[in-house]
C-alpha cells in the first residue's frame, strides 16, 4: 500500500510541476501566435524527444529531462539566418516582443491565484504557532517567549500558523523591532523581537505528533496511533521530536510512561518498552558527557536573576551532587515553580542561593545552556571510553592528530574545517566522527598536568527505538469559500512580494544563499507536501508558480528577463544589440544558471541528509 501511495504522490508531483511549466510556455506560445510569429517547437522538458506530434507549423513534444520547457520561435536565435519575413520574431517591434517574452511570467503569476485559492478550499495543514523550543543567541532568546507559548500576532499581523510568524520576519528589514503578542496559561502577554535572517529565527514549532507507526514495533504493540500527540514522557512535558528521540535512545529495554492525547481529544497513558534500533558505532560521548558548566544565560531567567554567569559550574542542587549537565536538567525539569537550593562554582569562589525554577509548559527551567567543552564529565560504565581507560575530568585535546578546540560560535573558517573533519569544536562532533568512521581513534588527552594518548575502538550498539516518526503539531487552514478567496489571493501576492524581498536581502547579504532550493529541493518538498495532503501540495505549486514568475524576470541572458533587458537596451539605442554580444551574453547566462543549479543542488542534498 505504501508503495502504491508513493507512486501516486510521484504522479501528483509530475502533473503539478508539469502543469506549471505548461502554462508558462503556453503564455509565450499564445502571445507569439497572437503577434503572428511562427512557432516551430512547443516543448515540455529538454533533451531527447520522448513523444510528440506535429500540427500545422508547430512540433509539440515531451522530452526526457523534465526540468523546464521552451517555445522555439522563428528568428529567435541570433545565430540563425534571418530573412526578414513577417513571421520571424526579429521582424516584430519591441513592444510585441516584450509581450511575448513577459507572457510566460505573467501566466505563472496569474495561475498562482486560483492554485492558492484551491489550496485553502481543500484545506492546508500547517505547523501550529506554539513554541517547541527557543534557540540561544537569537532575538527570541532575549525576549520573553518560551517553550509552550502560543504566538498570537507579530508586528500587528495575526498569526494563525507558524509560517505566518516566519513570513513576517522574512519580509521585514533586518534590525526592525516587532511586537509579539502571545498566550501563556490562558493570558495574553507582549514582548518584542528584532528581525535577523531566516536562519536566525529562534523559534521552532512543537513537533510531538505521531506521523507514522511501524507495524510490529514497540509503539504499535503499545497502542500508539497515527495522530496521537505525546504530551509527556516519564512525567516530564515534552515539546520537541529531538528531545523525545533522545529519551527513547537512552531507554533501551526500560519501560517508559507516555501521556498522549488522541485525535478525539482524550488523554491516556501508554506504557511502552523501546526495542533496539539499528546498531551504530559509538564511543559513549552522549549528553551525559557534558560538564554542568554554563555556556549561555538567558536574560531575565531564574539563573540570571540569581547571578549565575557563563563559565560557572553547578555542583549541587537540593543537596544532590551534580555530575553533568544532563543530571542538572533532569532534576530541574521535574520541579517547575519550585524553590531549589543551588550551589555553583564561580571561578575559585563557591556560591549558593535559593533559585525558584520557572515553568515552561509545565516543566522547570533555570535558563542556561551547557558550555561547549572538551572535558568529559561522566564516562558511561561499559562504554568504549570506559574500556579504553578514559576517566571523568579528562580533557580531549585531539582526535587522530586533529585539534579539538571548543567554541560556541565557530567562525566561517572553523565551520569549513569542521565540515572537512580537520577540527572538532565540541564532544558531539567527536561522537559523530566515530559513528561515521567505525574505526580505532587516537585521543590526545590532558589529565591533570599529564598529556597522554588513548586508543579507543568504537563499538556497534543499538539505541532505543519505538518505531514512530514525529511531526509538527498542526492546524488546518480551511477558511470557507469567501475566506479561501481572500487568503488565497493574499497568499499569492504575499509570496510574490516575499520573493522579491528575499532576493533583495540576498543581494545586500542580509540573507544566506544556502537557503535557496533547486530541482532536488523542489521535488523533496513536493513529495513531503503531497504526503501532507492535496491542499499542501497545491499551496507549494502556487509558491513554485510565483517563484518561476519572479526568477524568470531576472536580467540574466537566456531567461525571459534577459531578453527583456536587451529589448530595453534596443529601445534606448534605437537598434538591436549585436549578434556577437547576444551570443556571448547567452553563454554567460548558461554558465551562471548551471553554476547556480550546482550550488543549490549541493545544499539541497546536504539538507536531505541532515
Amino acid at each position: 500500500m505504501e508503495f502504491l501511495l508513493s507512486i501516486w504522490f510521484a504522479i501528483e508531483i509530475m502533473l503539478g510541476i508539469g502543469f506549471l511549466i505548461f502554462v508558462h510556455e503556453l503564455g509565450h506560445f499564445l502571445f507569439a501566435k497572437w503577434h503572428g510569429v511562427r512557432v516551430e517547437t512547443f516543448s515540455l522538458g529538454f533533451g531527447p524527444r520522448v513523444w510528440g506530434f506535429k500540427r500545422g507549423e508547430t512540433d509539440y513534444t515531451i522530452r526526457a529531462i523534465p526540468l523546464g520547457g521552451y517555445v522555439k520561435m522563428t528568428g529567435e536565435n541570433p545565430t540563425e539566418v534571418r530573412t526578414g519575413a513577417a513571421d520571424e520574431l526579429s521582424s516584430k517591434g519591441v513592444w510585441a516582443r516584450f509581450q511575448i517574452f513577459v507572457a510566460g511570467t505573467a501566466s505563472n503569476f496569474v495561475w498562482s491565484f486560483p492554485i492558492m485559492i484551491c489550496a485553502f478550499l481543500v484545506g492546508k495543514e500547517a505547523a501550529a504557532p506554539i513554541v517547541g523550543d527557543v534557540r540561544p543567541e537569537t532575538s527570541e532568546w532575549t525576549s520573553e517567549l518560551q517553550t509552550g507559548d502560543e504566538v498570537v500576532s507579530i508586528g500587528g499581523v495575526k498569526v494563525l500558523a507558524y509560517e505566518d510568524y516566519v513570513k513576517e520576519i522574512v519580509r521585514r528589514p533586518r534590525g526592525q523591532v516587532l511586537e509579539v503578542e502571545y498566550r501563556r496559561d490562558g493570558q495574553l502577554r507582549k514582548t518584542t523581537v528584532t528581525v535577523g535572517t531566516a536562519r536566525q529565527i529562534g523559534l521552532s514549532p512543537v513537533s510531538t505528533v505521531v506521523a507514522d507507526v511501524e507495524k510490529g514495533k514497540a509503539a504499535d504493540g503499545a497502542g500508539l496511533k497515527k495522530g496521537d500527540e505525546i504530551l509527556s514522557v516519564d512525567g516530564t512535558p515534552v515539546f520537541d521530536a529531538g528531545e523525545i528521540a533522545g529519551m527513547v535512545d537512552r531507554a533501551v529495554d526500560r519501560e517508559m510512561s507516555l501521556v498522549v492525547r488522541g485525535k478525539d481529544g482524550q488523554t491516556r497513558t501508554v506504557r511502552v518498552r523501546p526495542g533496539k534500533g539499528e546498531e551504530r558505532w559509538t564511543l559513549g560521548l552522549g549528553i551525559e558527557a557534558y560538564p554542568a558548566a554554563v555556556g549561555i544565560v538567558r536574560p531575565g531567567s531564574p539563573a540570571d536573576r540569581a547571578g549565575v554567569r557563563p563559565g560557572d559550574v553547578f555542583t549541587s542542587i537540593d543537596g544532590k551532587d551534580i555530575a553533568n549537565f544532563q543530571e542538572m536538567t533532569a532534576w530541574v525539569r521535574a520541579r517547575p515553580n519550585t524553590a531549589l537550593q543551588v550551589t555553583w562554582r564561580h571561578g575559585e569562589e563557591l556560591k549558593s542561593a535559593t533559585i525558584t525554577a520557572g515553568s515552561q509548559g509545565g516543566r522547570g527551567f533555570l535558563g542556561v545552556t551547557p558550555e561547549t567543552s572538551s572535558t568529559i564529565a561522566t564516562v558511561v560504565p561499559d562504554s568504549p571510553l570506559a574500556k579504553a581507560g578514559v576517566k571523568a575530568g579528562d580533557r580531549v585535546l585531539a582526535v587522530n592528530g586533529k585539534e579539538v578546540r571548543p567554541t560556541a560560535s565557530p567562525g566561517p573558517d572553523d565551520v569549513k574545517r569542521v565540515s572537512n573533519e580537520e577540527l572538532f569544536t565540541n564532544l558531539g562532533q567527536i561522537e559523530e566522527f566515530a559513528r561515521k568512521k567505525g574505526e580505532k581513534l587516537e585521543l590526545g588527552i590532558k589529565r591533570g598536568s599529564e598529556s597522554i594518548t588513548i586508543a579507543v575502538m568504537p563499538e556497534k550498539r543499538a539505541d532505543g527505538d519505538l518505531g514512530i516518526k514525529l511531526q509538527h503539531k498542526t492546524v488546518m487552514l480551511r477558511p470557507g469559500f469567501t475566506g479561501s478567496l481572500k487568503r488565497g489571493c493574499a497568499e499569492a501576492l504575499d509570496v510574490f512580494l516575499l520573493t522579491f524581498q528575499m532576493l533583495k536581502k540576498l543581494v545586500w547579504a542580509e540573507e544566506e544563499a544556502s537557503n535557496l532550493s533547486g530541482p532536488v529541493g523542489i521535488v523533496s518538498a513536493s513529495y513531503k507536501s503531497a504526503r501532507e495532503g492535496l491542499g499542501n501540495l497545491l499551496w507549494l505549486l502556487g509558491l513554485i508558480s510565483v517563484n518561476l514568475a519572479v526568477i524568470n524576470l531576472l536580467p540574466i541572458p537566456v531567461l525571459d528577463g534577459g531578453h527583456i533587458m536587451f529589448l530595453l537596451i534596443e529601445k534606448v539605442k534605437g537598434k538591436p544589440v549585436s549578434e556577437n554580444v547576444l551570443n556571448g551574453a547567452q553563454w554567460v547566462g548558461i554558465i551562471l544558471l548551471l553554476t547556480l543549479v550546482v550550488f543549490v543542488t549541493i545544499h539541497d542534498v546536504r539538507r536531505l541528509f541532515t
